[in-house]
C-alpha cells in the first residue's frame, strides 16, 4: 500500500464521502466518524469507520493519521435486528437457573448441581449456576476438556466418565469431591444444537436412577427453552439498545406509510417525539425541494420489494429545513410477503453546504484565475499607456490644453492600474501594498461605484470631510471593505433605504484599547457605514465574522463578505466594530491607526531628480510595444540598451556580448517556456554578481517567493512610471 492514495482501496462510488470527510478534517484539524467502503485485494468489499486526526511529520509538513476499523458484522447487524427486534420475546429470570440447580440438589439427595452454557466452540462453557453443598455461584466461565465433552453433548441424558473431574478439569470446587454417583444430560436449541449441560454429582449412589432421569428430563426441557430464550433475549436486548443508540434515525412504517416506530436519533433530528410520530405519514417532513417524480418513484421502488437510496429535503418540527441520506427497503415475514417499510436516514445537511462551499470555492478560484490573467496582461498594455504618456508630457512645446489633456489620461491610466490591482487581490495574485492614502478621498471616488452597485432604491449619503484622513494602507483592500459593507447594506433593505458614511478622528484612550485585543491607544480614524434595513440580532452579530457564516437563502451567500472584511482591517492594524437592533438598521464602525506625517507620493518626484548613467542594460519583454517604449526611455537616459524578445534570444545577445552586460531588466512571463527568473539565474551562474530586475504585472511575492537567489532580484510591478523606471535601475546598479 506504500506510496499509493489511501483513496485507492476505497470503493469509488464513496470517494466522495472521504473527501468531504478529508477536507473538514484539514481544515479544522477533528471531524465526525466516517463510515465507507474499502476494497480488499480480491476484489471483495468490507465496510470500514475512520477515526483521523490532523498531524505533522517530522519536517513540519501537514498530513493525517487515520485508524480503520473493520465494522461490516455491525453492518450486517444492523440490516438484521428491527426484524429480531419486532418479533418480541420474553425476559428470563436471572435466578431461574439457580433455582433449578437448587431444586435438583434438594429432591435427588445430590451435594453438587451445576448447569453450564456451552459457547460456540463447543469446548468452552460458562457457568450460570452452581450449587455445591448448599453454596451458591454464577457466571464462571471455564474450558472443558476436549474428548469427554463429546460422550456428554453427544446423548440426551447419560451417565459423565468415571473420571468427572477430567471433565471439569478448572472447576476447583469439583475437585474436592468424593464422587460416587453421576447423572448428567445435554440441553438442546429448538434446531437440534446442543447448548448447555446440567452436571449432577453425589457422594452416594443414587437411590432411584429411572426417577432421576425423568425429572432430569423435564428440567432439561424448560431448562434449555429458557436457556435458548435467555440468550435470544440478550441478543434482542443488544440489537435494541443499537437500534436506540443508532447514529442513524430509524422508520418503520405499515404497508400505508403510518409510522409504528421512530428511534431517539429521529427525534433529536426532527424534533417529533415517538408519541408525536406514531400514526402519522412521513409526509409530515416533506421540505419542499423533493420533486414529485422522485416520491412516486421511491414508493413505485420499496412496493415492488426494491431498495430505495437517495437525498430528501425535509423539514424539521419547528420549520428548519434539511437534508437527509435515506435507504428505504421493505421488510418481509417468513413467507416472503412485505409486511412493514424500513427507513434508515442520515442528516446530510452539514455535507451539502461543504458540498456548496467547495463548488463556490472552485467557482471563485476559476474566476481568479482568470481575473488574475486579464489584470496581468492588463498591466502590460497599461505600461506601454504610462510610458508614452511620461514621454508626451516631457514635450513643453505643447500648449496647456494639451498637458491638461495628458494630465487627465494619466489620472485615467492610473484608476485603471488600481482595478488591475483589485483583481490580481480578487484572483489571489496580490498581497497588501501599504501607501499613505487619503481615506476621504478613497471614499469619494468610490461614490459612484457604489450608488450603481446597490440600486437607485437606496440613497447614499456621505459629508466630505476638512480634516486629515491619512492612513497607511491597500487601497484595494480598503475599497474592497468599502463594497463588502455596502452590499450587506444593500441586502438588509431590499425595499430600499438610506446608507450613510462617515469619516471621524477618533482618540483610543488605555484603557479602551485594553479591552481590544492587538490594539495600542492613540489617534485612529473610524470609517462608519450605516443603513436603516432589518438588523441583526444578538445571537447573530456573534457570528457574523465566521467564514461561510450567512444569514441568506441557501445559495445567495458565501458567507465570506464579512469574514474577509475582518481580515483586511485586522491585517491593517485595525478593528471592526457592529452596532444593531432588528428592525432599526446596522452600523459597522471601521478603525484603522491615523497617519499624521504624509510621505511625498512618487508622482511628486521631481522629474529634475532623475538620474541616469551609462551602463550596459538587456532588456527582455515580448511585449513589443512595451520593449520599444522601454528601450527608448533608457536610451534617453544614457544607457546603452539592447533588447530580446524572449529568452533564447536574450542568451544568444548574451554570448555576442561576451559578459559586458550591466544589467539584466527582463519581463517575468515570457513565450519558449523560459521564464525571466530562469534567463537570470543562468546569467548570473556565468557571471556572479550581474545586476537583475524582473517585471511584471503580478505583485513581488507572487513572482520571486520560494526562488533561490531572490534576494539578489529587484522587482518592478507594472505600470510604472519613467521616474519609478529611472530610480529603480539606477538604484539596483548602484547598491
Amino acid at each position: 500500500m506504500i506510496h499509493r492514495p489511501l483513496s485507492a482501496f476505497i470503493l469509488p462510488e464513496d470517494n466522495d464521502t472521504y473527501y468531504l470527510y478529508l477536507t473538514r478534517l484539514l481544515k479544522t484539524g477533528a471531524a465526525p466518524k466516517c463510515e465507507l467502503r474499502m476494497v480488499k485485494k480480491d476484489g471483495g468489499q468490507f465496510w470500514a469507520k475512520l477515526d483521523a486526526a490532523a498531524v505533522l511529520d517530522t519536517g513540519g509538513a501537514p498530513g493525517y493519521r487515520v485508524v480503520l476499523t473493520d465494522i461490516t458484522e455491525r453492518k450486517q447487524l444492523e440490516e438484521t435486528q428491527l426484524f429480531l427486534l419486532h418479533s418480541g420475546s420474553h425476559r428470563a429470570g436471572d435466578d431461574f437457573f439457580a433455582t433449578v440447580a437448587q431444586y435438583l440438589a434438594r429432591h435427588l439427595d445430590m451435594g453438587y448441581v451445576c448447569i453450564d452454557r456451552l459457547e460456540g466452540d463447543g469446548l468452552t462453557a460458562q457457568t450460570l449456576a452452581i450449587y455445591n453443598e448448599g453454596k451458591y455461584e454464577a457466571n464462571v466461565s471455564y474450558a472443558l476438556k476436549d474428548t469427554p465433552c463429546g460422550t456428554v453433548v453427544g446423548q440426551t441424558i447419560c451417565c459423565f466418565p468415571e473420571d468427572v473431574c477430567q471433565l471439569f478439569p478448572q472447576d476447583a470446587a469439583l475437585q474436592e469431591l468424593q464422587a460416587e454417583s453421576y447423572i448428567g444430560t445435554t440441553l438442546w436449541s429448538f434446531d437440534g444444537k446442543p447448548i448447555g449441560l446440567i452436571a449432577i454429582i453425589g457422594r452416594k449412589p443414587l437411590r432411584n436412577r429411572g426417577l432421576a432421569e425423568a425429572m432430569l428430563k423435564l428440567v432439561a426441557i424448560r431448562a434449555a427453552s429458557e436457556l435458548e430464550r435467555k440468550g435470544s433475549e440478550d441478543q434482542i436486548r443488544k440489537l435494541s439498545r443499537a437500534v436506540e443508540q443508532s447514529p442513524t434515525s430509524i422508520v418503520i412504517t405499515d404497508l400505508k406509510g403510518g409510522i409504528e416506530y421512530v428511534n431517539p436519533k429521529f427525534t433529536q433530528v426532527t424534533g417529533y417525539t415517538l408519541a408525536e410520530a406514531c400514526g402519522q405519514n412521513p409526509r409530515i417532513l416533506k421540505g419542499g425541494k423533493t420533486t414529485p417524480e422522485e416520491y412516486r418513484h421511491l414508493w413505485q421502488t420499496i412496493t415492488q420489494g426494491g431498495e430505495w437510496r437517495g437525498e430528501l429535503h425535509n423539514r424539521k418540527k419547528n420549520g428548519e429545513l434539511y437534508w437527509e441520506f435515506a435507504s428505504i427497503s421493505p421488510l418481509v415475514d417468513a413467507q416472503g410477503q412485505i409486511t412493514h417499510f424500513l427507513a434508515v436516514k442520515e442528516d446530510i445537511t452539514e455535507r451539502r453546504v461543504l458540498e456548496e462551499q467547495l463548488r463556490q470555492t472552485q467557482k471563485l478560484n476559476s474566476i481568479g484565475q482568470l481575473a488574475g490573467g486579464v489584470a496581468h496582461d492588463f498591466n502590460n498594455i497599461l505600461a506601454a499607456m504610462m510610458l508614452n504618456l511620461d514621454y508626451l508630457r516631457e514635450n513643453t512645446s505643447l500648449d496647456a490644453e494639451t498637458q491638461g489633456s495628458l494630465k487627465e489620461l494619466m489620472k485615467g491610466a492610473q484608476r485603471a492600474a488600481n482595478l488591475t490591482r483589485q483583481l490580481l487581490l480578487f484572483g489571489r495574485r496580490s498581497v497588501m501594498e501599504m501607501k499613505v492614502l487619503d481615506l476621504n478621498e478613497l471614499v469619494t471616488n468610490l461614490l459612484k461605484m457604489l450608488g450603481r452597485l446597490i440600486g437607485e432604491n437606496i440613497t447614499v449619503r456621505y459629508d466630505q470631510q476638512e480634516f486629515s484622513c491619512a492612513v497607511a494602507a491597500d487601497a484595494g483592500m480598503l475599497e474592497q471593505v468599502l463594497t463588502n459593507l455596502a452590499v450587506n447594506a444593500r441586502d438588509a433593505m431590499p425595499k430600499g433605504g438610506k446608507l450613510t458614511i462617515a469619516i471621524e478622528p477618533v482618540q483610543i484612550k488605555a484603557e479602551r484599547a485594553r479591552g481590544i485585543p492587538g490594539v495600542s491607544p492613540g489617534k485612529y480614524v473610524c470609517l462608519s457605514v450605516a443603513d436603516t434595513g432589518c438588523g441583526m440580532d444578538e445571537a447573530t452579530q456573534k457570528r457574523i465574522f465566521e467564514p461561510f457564516f450567512t444569514t441568506k437563502e441557501f445559495g445567495k451567500g458565501t458567507g465570506l463578505g464579512l469574514a474577509t472584511t475582518h481580515g483586511i482591517v485586522t491585517q491593517h492594524k485595525g478593528w471592526v466594530e457592529v452596532v444593531s437592533e432588528v428592525g432599526k438598521g446596522t452600523t459597522f464602525k471601521v478603525f484603522l491607526p491615523a497617519i499624521t506625517k504624509v510621505k511625498p507620493t512618487p508622482a511628486e518626484i521631481r522629474k529634475s531628480a532623475l538620474r541616469g548613467g551609462h551602463e550596459t542594460i538587456l532588456v527582455v519583454e515580448d511585449e513589443a510595444m512595451v520593449r520599444n517604449l522601454l528601450v527608448l526611455a533608457l536610451r534617453r537616459l544614457g544607457y546603452r540598451v539592447l533588447e530580446a524578445n524572449d529568452g533564447q534570444s536574450a542568451l544568444r545577445v548574451w554570448e555576442e556580448e561576451t559578459g559586458k552586460i550591466d544589467l539584466l531588466f527582463s519581463d517575468m512571463v515570457m513565450p519558449e517556456g523560459l521564464t525571466g527568473l530562469d534567463l537570470a539565474q543562468q546569467m548570473q551562474a556565468m557571471k556572479p554578481g550581474l545586476k537583475v530586475i524582473i517585471s511584471s504585472g503580478y505583485n513581488e511575492e507572487m513572482v520571486v517567493q520560494n526562488q533561490p537567489n531572490s534576494g539578489a532580484i529587484v522587482y518592478l510591478q507594472k505600470p510604472y512610471l519613467v521616474e519609478v523606471l529611472a530610480k529603480t535601475v539606477r538604484d539596483c546598479l548602484e547598491r
